[in-house]
């Protein structure tokens, strides 16, 4: 136990903040899985007619209930993090700007590649709003 006491003191990090924005990385990963293979795409007939009904309204439950979730919970926890980081800059009173210009930079870079993969990528979006509030 005394190894974690520690710990906590040294580091400064939120681990509640790690956690959630780990647990929705693995969410928009599945997402985006179950996107690109289909999951959602059957074009076999239902073996009764309900069953079909059923699917439709088990996946736009899925769709709009729980993985777009993922997404939003995600965006609030970035934009918590610049604050974070931001606000801990200020009260040790270091101007954050170029360091916040170089994440963004490097954040840009990152969805330059993501949109390679799926195109509907928000990091681009983020990274040059960003600039704009800088």
């Amino acid at each position: 136990m005394e190894p974690v006491a520690k710990q906590a003191i040294t580091n400064n990090r939120i681990t509640v903040i790690d956690a959630i924005r780990g647990i929705t990385l693995i969410g928009i990963c599945m997402t985006h899985a179950l996107q690109h293979f289909g999951a959602f795409t059957n074009t076999a007939p239902p073996p009764l007619p309900w069953i079909g009904t059923m699917d439709s309204i088990l996946s736009w439950i899925l769709q709009y209930f729980i993985m777009g979730k993922f997404f939003i919970i995600f965006s609030f926890l970035f934009g918590l993090s610049f604050f974070i980081q931001m606000d801990n800059a200020a009260k040790k009173g270091i101007d954050f700007r170029g360091r916040f210009f170089w994440r963004l930079i490097i954040l840009f870079i990152i969805g330059l590649i993501h949109s390679a993969l799926f195109r509907n990528d928000i990091l681009i979006i983020y990274a040059l709003l960003g600039v704009l509030y800088r």
